[in-house]
């Protein structure tokens, strides 16, 4: 996982109305039931289907750089069981 103050900020404050915090992100991220697949518009972007250590579902998009997979964007998907919405 690649973070620096772009990204840091953009997941971690521009969007509190999401209420996800950074190690909620990494816990998706390395969830080990996570999926992953290339992003259907994008080719240079992957998407994250991942629990946190809570068991809520988030979505993560990353681009893989150099360094690492760097976050840049997540939402949740509104539940902690019901993965459907």
């Amino acid at each position: 996982m690649v973070w620096d103050d772009a990204n840091r900020k953009h997941l971690g404050l521009d969007h509190p109305e999401r209420e996800i915090n950074l190690d909620e992100i990494t816990q998706a991220m390395t969830d080990p039931t996570r999926e992953e697949a290339r992003h259907p518009n994008r080719t240079d972007v992957w998407v994250t289907k991942g629990r946190t250590a809570a068991g809520r579902l988030l979505y993560v998009a990353w681009v893989e750089i150099p360094q690492g997979r760097y976050p840049v964007h997540a939402h949740g998907s509104g539940g902690t069981d019901d993965d459907s919405k």
